[in-house]
């Protein structure tokens, strides 16, 4: 079982191995707001409160074998592992335009 994690900013360093090299989405339920890179790439900000989107997308190229993970926590996560899944993840929030767009 994974340590808890610390309710801080900080820098999370990790690494996986992919079985299958394909396109795939980095889930960041768990964590607070920062930036995600992979093998050096730099795959965007997260911040799921504010969303829409909860999960960041990760082309096939950018995956290998072995690969390194870095997340730039800005706020403090809630966890302190990375989940990563086959389909995007999105938070709708219901806004009323009356009628204007």
């Amino acid at each position: 079982m994974p340590e808890k994690a610390q309710l801080q900013p900080g820098v999370y360093v990790g690494q996986f191995t992919a079985s299958q090299l394909e396109d795939t989405f980095f889930d960041s339920t768990g964590w607070s707001k920062g930036q995600l890179f992979i093998n050096g790439y730099n795959l965007g900000r997260y911040w799921p409160t504010a969303g829409p989107q909860i999960s960041l997308y990760v082309p096939k190229p950018y995956i290998q074998q072995t690969n390194i993970v870095l997340l730039i926590e800005l706020e403090g996560a809630q966890q302190n592992y990375v989940n990563f899944v086959n389909h995007a993840i999105y938070n709708y929030t219901s806004i009323n335009y009356n009628g204007r767009y």
